[in-house]
């Protein structure tokens, strides 16, 4: 399973990073974060055509929930 994390670069983004790096089965595929960084798969705006995405997991604030909802449906993705 292909995972884009919301608030990846958070103390429960980071987490659930590494708990997806402990299961062969899942992978982390990009994420949004205050702290970017390319290299890692994390940017600080969502992508405008995502691609291998199978969930999105926010572990973001209140405040960007509203704009990941939207993204969500525009794309057809299932939001945690």
């Amino acid at each position: 399973m292909k995972i884009f994390i919301v608030g990846a670069t958070g103390r429960m983004g980071g987490e659930i990073r590494r708990l997806i790096g402990e299961n062969k089965k899942l992978q982390f595929v990009g994420g949004l974060g205050e702290k970017r960084s390319a290299a890692d798969g994390i940017e600080a705006d969502f992508p405008k055509a995502p691609k291998g995405i199978d969930v999105v997991i926010d572990f973001s604030g209140a405040e960007l929930f509203t704009k990941t909802l939207e993204w969500c449906a525009k794309h057809q993705l299932p939001l945690l």
